[in-house]
Order: structure tokens, then C-alpha cells, then sequence
């Protein structure tokens, strides 16, 4: 599919203030490196622009190395520890005040673990689901961003999602990893139509692999996303989503598909 194709000016085009109350999506890398994180902060962004009133959130859930904080230069005062202590009675005011406000996007705000990855030692996943439906509460949807460890806590965020996106590269191990990913989906007994594949970082020179990989993965749906590493880079030096500060660029073009799919999985889901 071309990114410059007729689904990208639908996308572009559908009205935006979208609703996106009680949705959850999952965003995963097949294995490490793929761009899972810079994908997921992206997402939000966009999904961010397409809605209205209420922001989304973003909640990093990798509480040994959070890295969307760093790459959104946020430097967030309360963390999802805080909302962990709470879990009981949580209170609006607590969560707002643990939702890190961006420079640079209203659309969204961020969930972060401790920079210093000290959630880790104390804390897992199973908490995370605990406060999940809170935060839902004063979000417009929740993107979260989580560990690539497959155990029973992950599964039980995996689970909670709506809408699960694998992200993978053109590569011979990437598509490995995200067969067993795959597998260890079927074998929890969720539908392709939870499942949506992005094929991330496309237009290198091993064009048979990129070839390969759309016809390696029958029965779901597989989207695409330019090569944009060094533009990764350099917003993550501003502190910024790639579809924030370049708008115009064939990632943020590709992306607003990517957003316009998930919502429509969420709409045939509700």
C-alpha cells in the first residue's frame, strides 16, 4: 500500500472529536529496538489531535526502563507509583496530578513510572490494570506502551486492551519474534481482529524481506511506516512526536493511518 494512497486523505479528511472513552490500546515490539516506544508515544499524538475535550493518555509500563518521559523531555513530579499506593480510593485530583503535561502537544499526557526504574523492585504489571479503568476515567482512551517480558502480568494487560499493535521491522529476526508473539496470541485465544501489525521502518535497501513480510503474516492486517530513525532522533532531542513537529513528513502521514485503523477496530468493537 502506498502512503500516499486513497485511505490516507479518508484519514486525513474523517471528522475529528472522535470518542475514544473506555478504549485501551496496547502497543508491544516484537523484540527490541523496532521503535515500539516512539510508535506509542505517535499513536497518542495522533489519536490526540482526532479527539476532543478530555486528553488521551499515554502509560509507559516499563517500569524498568521508562523511556517515554526522556523522549518527551518530560520530568514528571508524581508517577504511577503514586496512583499504585492509592489503588483503593483513588481520587480524580491524585490521577490529574500524575498525568505529565507536554510542551509540546495538548492532545495527550503521559503516565511515567520513575525515571530511575525503582518501580521495578517493588511493583508489577498487575498493579498497572488495577488503576487502569481510573485513569480511564479522566482520559479520552489510553495508549500503553508495554515490556516485551511475556509472563502472567502481561497477560493480564494484554487482556484488558481493545485493540493490541505489534510492531515489527523488515527483518529476519523482528519477524521471527513477532510469529511467536503471534502464536502466544492465539494460544490466549484472541481474535485478528484485536491484533494489528506495523511494519515499521520500511523503505531499506533488503526489499525481498520487506516483500516477504507481507506475505509471511495471513489473516492480519499489516500497516506500514517509513524509515523515519534519524528524524526519531532529533525529536526526541526536541522533546516532541514526530507528527507534532513535522506534520507534512511521510511518518506523521503514515501514522494518522495507522490511528485512523485503530479507531476503526475500536468502533467494531464497541
Amino acid at each position: 500500500m502506498n502512503i500516499r494512497s486513497p485511505l490516507l486523505r479518508d484519514a486525513k479528511n474523517e471528522a475529528s472529536g472522535v470518542d475514544l472513552q473506555d478504549a485501551v490500546i496496547a502497543v508491544i515490539g516484537s523484540k527490541g529496538g523496532v521503535g515500539g516506544t516512539t510508535l506509542a508515544i505517535n499513536l497518542a499524538a495522533s489519536l490526540g489531535q482526532r479527539s476532543s475535550g478530555t486528553a488521551v493518555t499515554l502509560v509507559d509500563a516499563n517500569l524498568q526502563q521508562p523511556d517515554a518521559a526522556l523522549m518527551l523531555a518530560c520530568e514528571p513530579q508524581h508517577s504511577v507509583v503514586e496512583l499504585f499506593k492509592r489503588s483503593a480510593a483513588l481520587e480524580n485530583q491524585i490521577i490529574e496530578a500524575c498525568r505529565c503535561e507536554l510542551s509540546s502537544t495538548s492532545g495527550f499526557r503521559l503516565v511515567s513510572p520513575p525515571l530511575d526504574g525503582s518501580a521495578a523492585s517493588e511493583n508489577n504489571l498487575s498493579e498497572l490494570v488495577k488503576v487502569i479503568p481510573s485513569i480511564g476515567n479522566v482520559s479520552n482512551g489510553i495508549v500503553i506502551d508495554l515490556p516485551k517480558n511475556l509472563d502472567r502480568y502481561l497477560v493480564t494487560m494484554l487482556d484488558l486492551a481493545s485493540v493490541i499493535v505489534l510492531v515489527l521491522e523488515p527483518n529476519l529476526l523482528s519477524i521471527a519474534a513477532a510469529k511467536r508473539w503471534l502464536a502466544a496470541f492465539e494460544d490466549l485465544d484472541y481474535p485478528a481482529e484485536k491484533i494489528l501489525l506495523v511494519a515499521n521502518r520500511l523503505g531499506g535497501k533488503f526489499k525481498f524481506v520487506e516483500e516477504q513480510l507481507f506475505v509471511s503474516f495471513s489473516g492480519y492486517e499489516i500497516l506500514r511506516l517509513p524509515n523515519a530513525y534519524s528524524l526519531s532522533e532529533s525529536c526526541a532531542i526536541a522533546g516532541a512526536p514526530i507528527v507534532v513537529k513535522h506534520p507534512k513528513d511521510n511518518y506523521s502521514k503514515a501514522m494518522r493511518i495507522v490511528a485512523a485503523s485503530v479507531y476503526d477496530r475500536l468502533k467494531q468493537t464497541t
